[in-house]
């Protein structure tokens, strides 16, 4: 016990009850490697110490699991170990967002009740903002197929749509190819192709 009123342990430190500070609380063998601090009621987690990690580990099915790890070298990048629930919309200021090539992957909107119709999901390249400047373009919308190499073919662009069934009924109706837009520039069309203009 020193006279600032600090108590330092040599070794673990069991309360049995709630513990109360005041201050910043520090753990680590210098005394401050990771801080809890609050200050007008915000509260700041810290890892004082140059390029080192934060680990939250928990414990899954017996095992321990690092269930989020920040990377303090790469500037604060978070893992998590498993899927991430957002609750309300997700904005990315980033410019790309890069999946995994562990398996296909879809984008795709939950489902609705058996008594609701599905929600639309809407593709929208960027926008200039309305007022003040004149004649600015919009972004352009580009969908793209994956690159063979060699005499591996590219990637197909495919359009599916799930046509109505001949009679009334509780299933879900079968998705079917529309269209497909090929490697070698064609474009084959499952059912009439209809143009408006010449």
């Amino acid at each position: 016990l020193s006279d600032d009123l600090s108590a330092t342990f040599a070794g673990a430190a069991v309360f049995n009850d709630a513990v109360t500070s005041k201050g910043t609380f520090s753990v680590g063998a210098g005394g401050n490697e990771f801080t809890i601090s609050e200050s007008s009621d915000n509260i700041t987690i810290a890892v004082v110490q140059q390029d080192k990690d934060l680990t939250i580990t928990g414990n899954h099915g017996s095992s321990t699991i690092n269930a989020l790890a920040f990377d303090m070298s790469e500037g604060g990048n978070a893992t998590f170990s498993g899927a991430v629930t957002v609750g309300t919309d997700l904005t990315v200021t980033g410019s790309d967002i890069v999946l995994g090539n562990g398996e296909d992957t879809t984008i795709t909107n939950e489902s609705t009740e058996h008594n609701a119709a599905g929600k639309a999901l809407t593709i929208t390249a960027g926008s200039s903002t309305a007022g003040t400047t004149d004649d600015i373009a919009g972004g352009n919308l580009t969908l793209k197929g994956g690159q063979g190499k060699g005499l591996g073919a590219g990637g197909d662009i495919i359009f599916k749509t799930a046509n109505a069934a001949g009679s009334s009924g509780n299933s879900l109706n079968s998705h079917a190819t529309a269209l497909t837009l090929s490697d070698d520039l064609s474009a084959t069309f499952a059912g009439a192709a209809v143009f408006n203009d010449a």
